[in-house]
C-alpha cells in the first residue's frame, strides 16, 4: 500500500469486496484502509455496518438484520459463513 495521504470516509464507504475475494481479506483490506482515516470518528460498531454494506450480496444477505459490535466480531462471523 503506497501513502498518498490521509484517507476519506468516502474511501471506506465507496470499498467492495472484488470478485474472487474471500470476504476476510476484504475485511483485511478494509482495516488496512481504515487505519489510514487518521481524522474519522466512527464507533466500533458503525465501521462494521460500513464494511458490511461493502461486502459481496451473498455474504450481505447472510448477514442480514444481524448487528455486530466491532470488525473483529463480523470476521468471526464472515469466517464462519466462508468454512
Amino acid at each position: 500500500l503506497q501513502w498518498d495521504g490521509e484517507k476519506k470516509i468516502s474511501y471506506l464507504t465507496n470499498m467492495r469486496q472484488r470478485n474472487n475475494e474471500l470476504g476476510l481479506d476484504f475485511l483485511q483490506r478494509f482495516r488496512e484502509t481504515r487505519s489510514l482515516c487518521y481524522s474519522l470518528n466512527l464507533f466500533d460498531g458503525q465501521l462494521a455496518d460500513l464494511a458490511t454494506q461493502g461486502m459481496s450480496p451473498a455474504i450481505k444477505e447472510k448477514l442480514a438484520r444481524q448487528e455486530f459490535e466491532d470488525l473483529g466480531q463480523l470476521a468471526q462471523r464472515v469466517s464462519a459463513i466462508e468454512s
